[in-house]
């Protein structure tokens, strides 16, 4: 299994496990990627933990992904950060096997193709492709994540929200001045009504007191 989430500045192997097991066994448990974001691990079907062959500075979606232990020819999910994209986004599932990345599949692939294509820069968006295994029948999905450490995609997700607050303040100073012209409007119309009136009255006034005189 491999974390994708956080940043890498180098590839890193698992380190061994204490005691003798198979060669050709994969690590155990205990031995997963942990929640790091310096180290990014992959784990070949075929063999031990070899370093990937991707850019520095590359950023996964916070995720731990495994070869399942019922299809070895299906990647899952293991874990998930909470505090990274995948996390956030709140749709994806432990267990949930990975079909496609961008437009490219992945069903059958190793982990570490998987690795190389989810992997990118910090603040791009990748789209993963999913699928749930549910007591009505199989289930896919498609979700847009943004690469990035928690870190960053906290100062993200804070300024998407003073962005949508912006745009609520804005919307509502034109709801305003759109009230204030209209009142003002209003409120010319009836000037204008009471000068009339004024005028009218005036008239009727001068009206009254000539025939008064007469």
């Amino acid at each position: 299994s491999w974390w994708d989430g956080g940043s890498q500045n180098e590839s890193a192997e698992l380190s061994p496990p204490s005691g003798k097991r198979r060669p050709d066994a994969p690590p155990p448990r205990s031995q997963r990627a942990a929640y790091d974001p310096e180290r990014v691990t992959s784990v070949p079907r075929d063999g031990p933990a070899k370093p990937s062959r991707v850019p520095a500075e590359s950023f996964g979606v916070g995720m731990v992904f495994e070869v399942s232990p019922v299809d070895s020819c299906s990647v899952r999910v293991a874990q998930i950060d909470q505090n990274c994209s995948a996390g956030r986004a709140g749709v994806i599932h432990i267990h949930d096997e990975i079909l496609k990345v961008g437009g490219d599949i992945v069903e059958k692939q190793s982990l570490v193709n998987c690795k190389s294509l989810i992997l990118g820069k910090q603040g791009t968006y990748i789209t993963l492709t999913f699928r749930r295994v549910t007591s009505e029948g199989p289930y896919v999905y498609e979700v847009d994540l943004m690469r990035g450490a928690s870190e960053f995609i906290e100062m993200a997700s804070q300024c998407k929200a003073m962005s949508l607050e912006q745009a609520k303040l804005l919307q509502r100073v034109r709801d305003l001045t759109g009230l204030a012209d209209s009142q003002k409007e209003e409120l010319a119309t009836v000037k204008s009504e009471l000068r009339r009136m004024e005028v009218s009255l005036a008239t009727s006034r001068k009206g009254g007191a000539a025939e008064l005189a007469e």
